[in-house]
């Protein structure tokens, strides 16, 4: 099993809701692309908050769609096809890295694939060649409730 390198620890041991989720935004504002924050939290709810609260990106991609942003899906043909976001930009993962000149690094671009395991690895790999404003779409397609299209 790999183990995960974390960047930083964030110690929210003792507080209460919503003072994790508060700390933790702060802290990521100052974060790189593809680090990992360790979140430490006592609190009982901590755990179903920061999932709750993880899910959101999704959420904002759905408000932000009539804005001029970019929507890059990362996951196979196949997938793409069955069901995707109007508008999306289909990339697979396996070739984005030979894609990159059909993305303007400084576009805001929301990656979306089935879970957010692939799309991030793939802001990862645009991140690694100075993409600066791309965002994991979470949780993916499996729990997209805006609009759909098929082929």
């Amino acid at each position: 099993m790999n183990e995960i390198i974390v960047n930083q620890t964030l110690d929210c041991k003792g507080l209460a809701c919503p003072m994790p989720i508060v700390r933790t935004k702060k802290a990521m504002e100052a974060m790189q692309l593809g680090e990992v924050i360790e979140v430490q939290a006592t609190d009982k709810g901590s755990l179903a908050d920061m999932q709750g609260w993880a899910r959101t990106a999704g959420q904002q991609l759905q408000q932000k769609l009539s804005d001029d942003i970019h929507v890059l899906d990362v996951r196979e043909p196949a997938e793409y096809a069955f069901s995707r976001i109007p508008g999306a930009k289909s990339i697979p993962i396996g070739v984005l890295e030979t894609r990159l000149s059909e993305m303007r690094p400084d576009d805001e671009i929301y990656v979306v694939c089935r879970s957010g395991n692939r799309s991030d690895l793939a802001c990862q790999l645009l991140a690694e060649h100075g993409f600066s404003n791309v965002k994991n779409v979470l949780p993916g397609m499996v729990a997209w409730i805006g609009s759909t299209e098929t082929r």
